[in-house]
Parts: C-alpha cells; structure tokens; sequence
C-alpha cells in the first residue's frame, strides 16, 4: 500500500524532527521539513504531498494561515493546523480557510495520528463524492433528454441543461412554474389525469404530448414519469424523462404525405413501376409498364413474369425474387430481355424492393427503365472497342491513360513489347514503379508547370507537352520513351486525368548520345588544336621578341613590333575561343577590351593623357571573320595611336571603338579628334603595309572600307554576320 506523503512547516527544529519521527513510526512518509510559510508554498509546488503539518504562528511577512490559504486555493492540498494557544482572532481566522484539523501542542502523538488519519479519510471521501458529482453532473448536462424532478405540489425543483438546449427556457424560469404550465392546452386534461389517475396504480406511465417552448411554439415530447415515494409510502413527487420526438412526428405527417405522392408518382412516372406477388403474377402496373409491355390494366393482373422471360432468365428472376424476401430489397439492378404482347422485344434495366403491409411482407415492387435503344448504342461501342483494341494491339507505340493521381486506368497490350511487363502488371504498378527517379522528378516538375499555366489561364486546355522517361523494362534495363501527354478533363474543364501516347526511342536516343559523345570529343579536340596554335603563335612571338633584342635599328625594331601585334591579335582570338563555352564564336566585347588595352600600353608613350574609349555590346563573331576583324582593329587603333596626335598638337585626344549590329550588318568604327589623315595620302595606292592591310581584310570580310576625314578620322568598315 503506497504511504501517504506529508509535508511539516515547523519553525521550531526540534518540534519538527519530534513530528517526522513520530509520522514514520505511524506509517506515514514526510515529503520535507519547511521553517516558514513562503517555504511551505514553495514546496508544495514542487512535491504536491497528501496532507501538510502548518503552524499557525510562523516567522516572516506570511503566517501558517497565510500559507493555508495560498496552498489550498492553487494545490487543493488539505491542511492541518499546529497550535498551542492561540486567541479568538486567529481561530477564526484559520476557521475561515476550512482546515481539515488541529493538532494542539505539546503533540499527543495518539490525537496525532487521530487527527491526520480523519482528515486525510475526509478528504478522500470529498474527492470521490466529487467525482461522483461530477460524473452525474456531465450524464446530466450531455443527454440530450430532458430530466426534470417535481416536488408533491406539482413545482419544479429540477431541471437538466437539455431543457435550455431544447425548450429555450433559462432553469431560473422553469423554477417558478408548474410542471402542467407546459402542455398544449389541447393536450393538457389529457397529462393531468393520467398523471393523477396512475399515481397510486403503476411505478411509471409513459405518454407522448406537445411541450411548450420559450417563444411559444410547440415541440412533440415522448415523456415517462417516474413516482416517487417515501420510505412510509408517501406520495413524494415524480421524475420526468422527456425525449424531443418533433422529428418523428413531422416524419410520420410527412410518410402520409409521400404515400399520396407516392401514388401521384405511380400514376404519372416514366419509369415502369410494377408490383407482383412472390410467385410472379402481377398485381399492378402504371401507364408506362403497361404501354412497354401492350397490356391493358386488366390484362396483366392476368400475366405472369414466366410467360415474358426467356427461359434462361427465369432462374435469375426467381433468385432476385428470394434475395428480396431475404434482405427487403434488391443490391443491384439487373438487364432483363422481354417478350411483349404481340412478340416483340424489349430490353429493360430493373430494381425490385419489397412491400410491406402491417410490417409483414406483402409483395415486391419493381422500377424499370427501357434500355433498348442503350442496348444498341452499347454493341456498337462494344464493336468499335474492339476494334480499338485490334489497332492499339498492332501498334508498337504504347498509348495510356492515368487519373489525376497519376493511377494507370488504361495501358495497350504493345506496352508488353517495349517493357516485358503485362499490361496487368502496368495496371497495378505506380507511377514509381514504372520510371526511374531522376524521370519522375522531371515528369512532376513539368506537371506542377502545366498547372501553374492552368491556374494563370490564356492557354490551350487541350495542348500536348512531350517528355523524355526512363522506363524500367522487366529483364532489369531501362528505355528511353518519348511521351506525348493530353489532359483530360471534365465539363467544367477539371483535370480528371492523362492521356498519352509513348514511343520507344532507345535506339535514337542512343545514337544521339553516340553524336552528342563525338561532339564532346570533337570540341576537346578543337579546343587543344585552339590552344596549340595560340602556343604556336606564343613561340613566334618569342623569337621575334628575342631577334629584335639584337637590333640596333629603330625602324627595323619598330617593324619587328608591329608584326609582333599583328600576330598577338590573332592569337588572342584562339586564346579567347580556348577560354570559351563555345569555342565556335568569339565575343568581340571581350576581344576589344583585351587588345584595346594592349596597344594602349604598347603605344603608351605616344599619347599619355588618351585612355581609348569602347563601346560594344555582346557580337559574337566566328573564327573566320573574327581574326579579319582583330587585325583591322589592330591596325586601325595603332594606326591612331601612332600618327593622331604628334607632338605639338593641342587639345584632348579621344579615340573611339565601337562594334555594334543591325539588320544583320556589323558596323566596325575606329576614329579620333587627331590632325587627320591627310589628303595626300590615297587608301588604295598608300605604301603602309597597316592601311593597305585594311581594304584588303574587309574584302575578305565580304565588307565594305570607308575612311572620313573631316573631324580627325574615322574609319568604318561593314561587313554581314555569319
């Protein structure tokens, strides 16, 4: 048996040891020994014992009483007082907190054990009469009957929270009535005296009555009343059981009311309803079974079902008829092939439930609805499937379909060509099952876009979109399907679904890989071709670079420096093709500000205070025009850069560079603010090897050379893109 725990707050050190001792002889367990009474809240917060010890004189801002209050408002723990004398003031204090006992000191530790084994059997009576309550307490205010008890007087003296839901009327209110304040005046006599004549005859009566609710209105109750009576026999009072039956009332007016519909709709409907006995003569008919089948109302009282059923249906027709008398009513609806008054036939879908008259079993009725002109239009589609299936099982592509959760609802027998799986096994497979991840993520990629453009609306609900899947194939390998995929969807345009059709592209795809592996290994190929002739190019340079250290002669040196540029130029268009992510065209943005900035430091010294400025947007050019056009910038710049402003000129020098395109056409312009070219000097007949480069190089280009001499110079050559 688990110890019942127990705190002490006692000030006094030996008072309290004394009291731990003697709980623990008596069986009891001390949780803690606390000397004052903010100590007290504190421990209880942390070990929440069965009873506390408390002293009632304590030290500090807090007595034991304060602490009393404190613990049992927050914990609900029972606390018993230690006192050795105290005056009226604080006795009524502590009465005021409801403790649960006084232990007076010097400690008695008989009245001890007597005090705390009363309180703490107190309060475990407290605690299960409060469950009780509760528990009584929730029956009460969760049914959904209404429970009220009156006293001899006919006065209400209880009433459960149900009366409130359901009659609107607050407890408070019902208090001060009579229970017979509440029936309907027509139904009121009839309460009262049974209420009265069954008092002394019966334990309980039961009846059903409307009840009167808050804003006057009536509801129907199905009420038992309880009597009870005195020990001595005495007539006590009596306990109500109410049960709102509105419901079933209004159900009940509303039965009589559909069985007058009812015949309305028998009368009237355009779906055969017919009724027969157990054995198959029928019993009646409406207008539309009577008009299918060309019998009168009298004929075919005179008719069984045996006599229009073939002989390989009655067997059906008697089975469905004892599923009926079994169960009340038939599960599913059956197709029936019916011979009519005068031989022809008629094709009807029925469904039969029985009839019930005094809660037995009286006969079957049954709904049909000719189908025959259904049944034509399914054995033309029964054809036409079949000839879908013949197609589909010919073709070597695999055409599907999916919900919109992407479960397989139809896949062609080719699939079993292209994957070895079944067309079964496809049908229970999921998606997961039948692509491998990297496609998955691709396909689920892809569908969230599709929705995506759906939901921003302005395109083709009906578009295709085409994706590339790795499919599993049963001997453990993968192919490569193509597959063409349609949404389907609903009338009001949902998506309930795919439909597509894959084709097998293994052998292409790896074909196109084949092609795409030598395109790989070309492009290696030409990138090291591209850096072996810039290398080749960096080792003329060199040997010019280490002749021309040997000479003496400016002009000669000069010469060397310029054949020296001339051929950086062009090997800068390899080193920037090798740099590339396409080594087929160069960006000649990139090229002009690297060659720009070489010839500027080149030629540096001849015109300090001149920065070249450029302007060219993303060109890209391919290798044939881009070395043409790297050495006409070559010459053209150097050309600036040398003769544009000798010494003696005055003003700021700008020399300008621009590439840029339109229709096609790329204009290349090189000008300055220098003395200009002067008129002497004829471009086609000039002895410089740089301007006699230029024509030359922009005929190549297929272009055009023109120089302007009337602000300094300015240079345009033209030539089209490739």
């Amino acid at each position: 048996m688990t110890k019942k725990r127990i705190l002490i707050a006692e000030d006094e050190a030996i008072i309290g040891m004394h009291l731990k001792t003697s709980l623990a002889g008596l069986g009891y367990e001390v949780v803690g020994m606390v000397k004052n009474a903010g100590e007290a809240v504190r421990e209880c917060g942390g070990t929440l014992p069965d009873l506390i010890l408390m002293d009632i004189l304590m030290p500090g801002d807090m007595d034991g009483i304060d602490a009393a209050r404190v613990i049992m408002n927050t914990y609900d723990i029972p606390v018993v007082y230690l006192t050795g004398n105290a005056d009226m003031a604080t006795v009524t204090r502590a009465r005021e907190t409801n403790p649960y006992g006084y232990v007076i000191k010097p400690i008695n530790v008989q009245d001890l054990f007597s005090t705390i084994d009363t309180a703490l059997h107190r309060r475990g009576l407290e605690m299960r009469l409060r469950e009780s309550e509760e528990k009584y307490r929730r029956i009460a205010e969760n049914m959904g009957d209404l429970i009220s008890w009156i006293d001899r007087d006919d006065k209400i003296t209880y009433v459960s929270p149900s009366h409130q839901k359901i009659l609107g009327f607050k407890p408070e209110d019902l208090y001060r009535m009579n229970i017979f304040d509440l029936p309907h005046p027509d139904d009121k006599h009839m309460v009262m005296n049974a209420y009265r004549y069954f008092m002394d005859k019966t334990p309980f009566i039961r009846g059903e009555f409307r009840c009167r609710n808050a804003e006057g209105n009536y509801v129907w109750m199905d009420s038992t009343t309880t009597y009870i009576f005195t020990a001595d026999g005495q007539f006590d009072g009596a306990v109500f059981s109410s049960r709102d039956i509105t419901e079933r009332k209004n159900a009940e007016a509303a039965i009589k009311e559909s069985e007058e519909r009812y015949l309305s709709l028998f009368n009237r409907s355009n779906d055969c309803i017919y009724v027969h006995d157990f054995t198959g003569n029928f019993l009646d008919a409406n207008n539309a079974a009577l008009n299918l089948m060309g019998y009168t109302k009298d004929e075919i009282r005179n008719v069984n079902f045996q006599s229009i059923l073939s002989p390989d249906q009655l067997p059906v027709a008697i089975a469905l008829v004892s599923e009926i008398i079994n169960t009340g009513i038939q599960k599913e609806k059956i197709e029936f092939r019916l011979t009519i008054k005068g031989g022809g036939i008629r094709y009807i879908e029925a469904l039969g439930s029985m009839i019930y008259r005094d809660g037995k079993p009286f006969a079957i009725q049954g709904i049909a609805r000719d189908i025959t002109d259904r049944r034509v239009y399914d054995d033309a589609l029964r054809k036409s499937e079949a000839q879908h299936r013949l197609i589909t099982g010919m073709m070597s592509d695999v055409v599907w379909t999916t919900d919109a959760d992407f479960k397989v609802t139809y896949m062609s027998p080719s699939v079993e060509k292209v994957t070895g799986f079944t067309v079964e096994e496809h049908m229970s497979h999921q998606i997961n099952d039948i692509i491998t991840p990297e496609s998955l993520a691709r396909v689920m990629e892809q569908f969230a876009e599709e929705m995506r453009k759906d939901a921003l609306g302005g395109t083709d609900p009906g578009r295709a979109v085409t994706i590339d899947c790795e499919h599993y194939h049963r001997d453990g390998s993968t192919v490569i399907m193509e597959n063409t995929v349609r949404a389907i969807r609903d009338g009001d345009g949902l998506l309930i679904g795919l439909h597509g059709v894959s084709h097998d592209i293994t052998e292409r795809w790896q074909m196109e890989e084949q092609v795409r592996r030598s395109l790989r290994e070309k492009e290696t190929l030409l990138r090291e071709v591209h850096h072996r002739v810039k290398n080749n190019f960096q080792v003329i340079l060199s040997l010019l670079n280490l002749q021309s250290a040997n000479i003496e002669n400016r002009d000669l040196h000069k010469y060397f420096a310029e054949a020296q540029n001339r051929i950086r130029s062009m090997a800068l268009v390899h080193e920037l093709l090798y740099q590339s992510g396409d080594i087929s065209r160069l960006d000649i943005s990139r090229y002009l500000t690297t060659i720009v900035n070489e010839l500027h430091s080149s030629y540096h010294h001849a015109v300090p205070a001149c920065e070249p400025r450029i302007e060219a947007g993303r060109i890209e050019l391919n290798i044939d025009q881009a070395i043409p056009c790297g050495l006409i910038i070559n010459e053209l710049l150097t050309n600036a850069l040398k003769h544009a402003f000798p010494p003696g000129w005055e003003g700021k020098p700008d020399i300008l560079i621009s590439v840029s395109e339109k229709d096609g056409m790329i204009e290349l312009v090189v000008s300055d603010n220098g003395i200009g070219l002067p008129e002497s000097v004829d471009m086609k007949k000039t002895q410089t090897l740089g301007l006699s480069l230029t024509p030359m190089l922009a005929k190549q280009l297929f272009g055009t050379f023109e120089a302007d001499r009337s602000k300094g110079t300015r240079f345009t050559v033209r030539f089209p893109r490739k």
